[in-house]
């Protein structure tokens, strides 16, 4: 499947709410009719079914009896693929009795029963909390049913009941060189193996069964009742799902442990005896299953009582042929016979008539659900992982289910309390509009529900070349898929903390192609280890090569690398690997170019994230992958990555990411002129942020030569490089050629940010580290870091002057410098570069001057944003006028001349939601908040208000009511309106103290 498919895009479907779980543990979409669809529980690849029997049953009886039952959503029907026991149920909840609030990671959904006078309020609580590294991983949620009557007449009982059946995935064929990895993350839960639940079916199989137990397990105040399910996500992955209620003396639980969804036939007599007596069998065939029908009239009985000793299990599998390519289709139904076992959860609590003093008789339910999935691998199942909550869950299967079902119940209200401390003071600042916050929360589903992964990598085997991956057919034969295996299935090491639960290598990984590792690893370079035509670091800018034990014995230059390569390899080891898609549409991890829009929502929350992925990202320009790939644009044959490039992402998980970076393969990526100043500018930043020295000292060596290295795109030594007559930046279907507004405003941004850190360096008289990389390290080419603060000084002047000279129009900056009908279009993204430097605390006038910055906001904001469509879809990418060049420059002011929309590309015609909320950060900035708001609230509007595709925001919006690439990654720039507005009112302002050069 193609790492981007434009002719198989996401269907639109304005069906969407806050997605339920942490992050980096799958996700699940639910939708605020009541319905769960959308997910990702497979690392990084989507299924966009509908899950029918995935929802919540009301129940209202009167004296033991009956009165109302109802299935909480608001579709009229069963949808069309779902059992044909289910449309058997009462479905249509009137869609003028429910209400929905979404303000991630929470959401409240109403639901009125006038007849009865009560009102039920389900609170949806995901654990997604600022700065916690640890809770917020966890895939879990809480559903807390709030019941509330207002009948002052007559008591009544009410149960809700949740069904679940847990979101699969099409079956994904094994590949031609399917790895060894694919073992470890299949296997279930040791019950389950001994049983010989999955083991009767071959390789040659697909497993599409399910198996269904109940449990009950201590809690605080109470105890939890429920069902676990064991199933396997695609044929690929063992997935444990697990519901529970928490029972109490006034809360009564009851659980179903298996009903078979197919089946609309009734059989009264096992119904009113509590659907089936107990044997000696310990697992009964679904066929033996009560229907959906009996579960239906079940809940309607006197009792309620649907518990039950038996379990069941349901068995279905499908033949199929090896294939040599991938041939799942995410968004298509595979033709085999799905399991047809679903589980259930009923709590029932009594409601006594209003008392005199009109203050509603109000009980409380509370529902809780997980998915546990520790163990995974990505396609080509070549490196093993666990999740990273599996560091506190490690247990497969029921164990570690039933483990994380009594975590969430004990702990889901101290995460409601932090949740709401965190968002209370944003809400209550009457100076936001309503529309910003809940755009500023709700855009953040994409850290949950972003195809996003947090990993720890298990060791690949070390390998012999003749031995070196992918697997072969052969392998099977010679022995060598079992030595795989038995290493993938060891039980994982239990750690403390924050500390990855990988092991220290107590030997050579045996690698050819760069020195090896004897002790401690990085998580990153442990998955590209085996790897033959993998070089990495071979300049040797960082300190992984050094093996001296002695300080004495190593130099001033070499203690420093060591000591910056110790702090980067905690960090690595600390965090893991994070990872999150472009978008749904768009399969490549933590995309560059567009991940520097969407950092500052990580900047703002979680630092160590974007600090993890900076670091990724600076030990791939020091690292070289000579595999060679073939690019769509002109056939291009060339080297994956490149030594001193920056990756365009770090992979697709329908391969092997992280081990194989660059899925992108529309453009060469090592030719994009501006992912270098994106890197620097984002270390810049972080340093300014965090003053982590050693940070700074790992990473300001490698900036330097990027740039250093970019410098020969600089083609007729001006100080700023040119674009190469293709698309060769994140506009990736906009040609450009020349000196452009927005690669030059990056890289004149980028050599100030480089200047600054460099001078910090030089000036800095505290930190014994910084003082010592002064006084002992040789920057490049035998320069110390004085000589280079001398050369960045005079090449930023340099550049500086021949952007100006060769851009500024007087009004605003010229797309490029090459002469073209559209070289004066005005690109709203010209001031991007711009943008890191203000919110970073860079000095007034430090690159740009201040009266051109608010000359070109005017600019855009009349032309790019006014003046198409009245200003109702935010800002269009690009705007030609209607005059010449020459004419532009005798313009004293924005509204003196006329433009269009540039049709010359795609893209230049589009209107991008990250791009107008990072314009909108500059304006916030210069002074212009109103205008900020008004035109990011704009498209918002457009977005979640017309079209309703929240939670699922796409790249680009058009006027012709078309979209692009919808569940995409830079919208979550709005953070960087957040932290423009918090600096101008001095609020929480985190960039450090420290004074900024000045050039």
């Amino acid at each position: 499947m193609p790492f981007i498919n434009p002719l198989d895009p996401i269907d639109w479907k304005p069906i969407y709410g806050v997605p339920i779980g942490g992050i980096g543990s799958g996700a699940i979409a639910r939708g605020f009719r009541g319905e769960f669809c959308r997910s990702s529980i497979l690392p990084g690849v989507y299924n966009f079914d509908l899950n029918p029997v995935d929802l919540f049953i009301v129940t209202i009886k009167k004296r033991g009896q009956a009165v109302f039952q109802q299935v909480l959503s608001t579709n009229k029907e069963a949808p069309s693929h779902s059992g044909v026991g289910l449309k058997t149920w009462s479905w249509g909840f009137p869609e003028s009795q429910g209400h929905y609030i979404g303000l991630y990671p929470r959401s409240w959904t109403i639901y009125e029963l006038p007849r009865f006078k009560i009102i039920l309020i389900c609170k949806q609580v995901s654990p997604v909390i600022p700065n916690d590294y640890k809770d917020t991983t966890l895939p879990c949620v809480t559903f807390e049913w709030s019941i509330l009557s207002f009948n002052k007449d007559e008591d009544l009982e009410c149960t809700i009941t949740m069904t679940w059946r847990g979101p699969r995935h099409p079956i994904r064929h094994p590949t031609k060189h399917e790895g060894a990895a694919i073992g470890h993350s299949r296997k279930t839960s040791e019950d389950l193996e001994n049983s010989g639940f999955h083991s009767q079916y071959s390789k040659e199989e697909v497993y599409t069964g399910a198996r269904i137990s109940s449990f009950e397990v201590p809690a605080a105040h109470g105890k939890l009742k429920g069902c676990t399910l064991d199933t396997r996500i695609g044929n690929d992955i063992h997935c444990c799902y697990g519901l529970a209620a928490r029972c109490t003396d006034r809360v009564a639980v009851s659980r179903c442990p298996g009903f078979n969804i197919d089946s609309d036939q009734s059989n009264s007599s096992k119904v009113n005896s509590g659907f089936y007596n107990v044997s000696n069998q310990t697992h009964y065939d679904v066929k033996d299953a009560p229907s959906a029908k009996d579960l239906w009239l079940s809940l309607m009985s006197s009792s309620s009582a649907l518990d039950s000793a038996n379990s069941y299990v349901s068995q279905s599998s499908l033949s199929y042929k090896r294939v040599s390519t991938p041939a799942t289709n995410s968004r298509s139904h595979d033709h085999c016979v799905p399991d047809r076992l679903a589980m259930a959860v009923s709590a029932s609590c009594s409601l006594e008539a209003m008392t005199a003093d009109d203050k509603p008789t109000t009980k409380k339910l509370e529902f809780f659900l997980c998915w546990h999935t520790p163990r995974v691998h990505f396609r080509s199942a070549e490196v093993a992982y666990t999740r990273r909550y599996a560091r506190w869950f490690p247990e497969l299967g029921r164990t570690g289910t039933k483990r994380l079902l009594a975590y969430t119940a004990d702990s889901w209200k101290d995460w409601d309390v932090k949740i709401n401390g965190w968002q209370k003071p944003y809400l209550n600042d009457k100076s936001l509009p309503d529309w910003y916050k809940s755009a500023l929360f709700n855009e953040l589903y994409f850290l949950t529900d972003g195809g996003t992964v947090w990993l720890d990598p298990l060791h690949p085997v070390p390998l012999k070349k003749s031995e070196t991956r992918p697997l072969s057919p052969t392998m099977h034969k010679q022995g060598l898929l079992s030595r795989f295996l038995s290493y993938f299935l060891q039980p994982v090491e239990k750690t403390k903390g924050e500390l990855s639960p990988l092991p220290s290598l107590n030997s050579a990984l045996s690698d050819h192609s760069y020195q090896t590792l004897k002790k401690d690893v990085l998580p990153f370079d442990l998955v590209r280890s085996n790897c033959e035509e993998l070089r990495l670091d071979p300049a040797k800018l960082t300190g992984r090569h050094i093996d001296c034990e002695v300080p004495s014995m190593l130099s001033d230059q070499d203690k420093l690398k060591k000591l910056s390569w110790q702090h980067r390899l905690e960090l690595g080891r600390e965090i893991g690997l994070f990872g999150y898609i472009e978008g749904h549409e768009y399969r490549m991890y933590n995309t560059y170019d567009v991940h520097h829009f969407a950092a500052w929502s990580m900047i703002a929350l979680w630092p160590k994230l974007q600090w993890s992925i900076n670091y990724d990202f600076g030990d791939q320009c020091i690292s070289e992958d000579r595999a060679m790939v073939e690019y769509i644009y002109q056939g291009t044959k060339t080297n994956r990555s490149t030594f001193m490039a920056v990756p365009h992402d770090l992979g697709d998980p329908e391969d092997e990411p992280w081990r194989r970076s660059n899925a992108y393969i529309m453009f060469p990526t090592d030719t994009w002129k501006d992912l270098p100043p994106k890197l620097v500018l984002n270390t810049w930043r972080d340093f300014k942020y965090s003053k982590d020295w050693l940070y700074l000292i790992y990473m300001l060596p490698i900036c330097y030569n990027l740039i250093d290295d970019y410098s020969k795109y600089d083609l007729n030594d001006d100080g700023i490089i040119e674009n190469s007559g293709f698309p060769d930046q994140t506009f990736d279907a906009w040609k450009v050629t020349g000196t452009s507004a927005y690669t030059g405003g990056l890289w004149i941004s980028a050599l100030y940010a480089l200047y600054d850190m460099v001078n910090a360096l030089v000036e800095e008289k505290t930190d014994e580290n910084a003082k010592l990389m002064v006084k002992s390290g040789v920057a490049h080419n035998g320069k110390r870091w004085e000589e280079v603060l001398t050369e960045l000084r005079k090449k930023s002047q340099l550049s500086n002057a021949s952007f100006e000279e060769k851009l500024w129009n007087g009004l605003y900056y010229d797309y490029q410098d090459h002469q073209s009908s559209s070289s004066h279009t005005i690109m709203a993204a010209q001031l991007v570069g711009y943008c890191h430097l203000a919110l970073s605390g860079a000095p007034d006038n430090a690159v740009f001057e201040k009266s051109k910055i608010k000359s070109v906001l005017e600019v855009i904001k009349l032309h790019n944003w006014l003046g198409v469509e009245d200003g109702r879809l935010g800002a269009v990418n690009g705007m030609l006028p209607c005059c010449s060049k020459a004419e532009i420059l005798k313009c004293k002011a924005p509204s003196d001349f006329v433009s269009k929309v540039d049709i010359d590309s795609v893209q230049s015609e589009e209107f991008w939601i990250g791009i107008n909320y990072t314009i909108a950060a500059i304006m916030i900035n210069e002074g212009m908040q109103e205008d900020a708001f008004k035109m990011a609230g704009s498209i918002f509007s457009q977005v979640y208000d017309k079209w309703g595709m929240q939670y699922q925001t796409p790249e680009a919006i058009m006027m012709n009511e078309k979209y692009r690439s919808l569940g995409y990654m830079r919208p979550l720039a709005i953070w960087s309106m957040q932290l423009a507005y918090e600096k101008c009112k001095n609020l929480n302002l985190t960039v450090s103290n420290a004074s900024h050069a000045q050039i």
